[in-house]
């Protein structure tokens, strides 16, 4: 379906709504694909779900690329919401939703801006552990730096009337403050770039 959306979308033009619910049900967590292993002394988590919701989600990014018209706002921002609290691998793709369909669909934004905003605090106020090795640490940094940028992709839904922006407003605040996984760091990279290239595609 990927393909066929970013190089010939007209072929599925008329049933592009009948799969879209599908679709965006594919970017939940499927709780009974999560096994435990024993790795030595310690236990992790496998999700054997992840490279799917993962082609879920890019095939979201290119909906709103590419089809943005017949998708959906409300849909995209709700796997938004769950995507930004998913794991990394999930949130850069939906750093890269944020950043195309943000001015396309700024109705529903605006209107789940407090939602998206609190998801964004679940990551931000996440803490390392202090004896965190290297690959952790920039692990961290990574999440930080995706989570940063998704927060400011956001700014232009903030400016439609009635938009709830409280929890948005307490969240760049604290972005702009926190040292913690260099997120003041990445806030003020990324605002920068975002204002040279006079949108909101910071980090992209």
């Amino acid at each position: 379906m990927y393909t066929i959306i970013q190089t010939r979308p007209a072929l599925i033009k008329d049933i592009v709504a009948a799969i879209q619910p599908g679709l965006f049900k594919q970017t939940s967590i499927d709780k009974s694909l999560i096994r435990e292993i024993q790795m030595g002394p310690y236990k992790r988590q496998v999700d054997d779900g992840l490279e799917t919701r993962k082609c879920a989600y890019q095939c979201v990014y290119m909906l709103v690329r590419n089809m943005h018209e017949q998708t959906n706002g409300d849909d995209v921002v709700d796997c938004v919401i769950r995507g930004i609290v998913d794991e990394q691998e999930i949130r850069v793709v939906v750093q890269q939703i944020t950043s195309e369909s943000v001015s396309k669909m700024t109705g529903s934004y605006a209107a789940h801006m407090e939602e998206i905003s609190s998801a964004v605090e679940k990551v931000l106020k996440r803490k390392i552990q202090a004896k965190a090795v290297k690959q952790e640490i920039e692990k961290f940094e990574e999440e930080m730096r995706s989570t940063v940028a998704i927060l400011i992709h956001l700014e232009p839904a903030t400016k439609l009337p009635g938009c709830n922006t409280a929890k948005y407003t307490e969240m760049t605040s604290f972005a702009s403050k926190e040292t913690e996984g260099k997120i003041s760091e990445h806030y003020r990279e990324l605002m920068t770039i975002a204002a040279s290239s006079g949108g909101n595609k910071s980090g992209n």
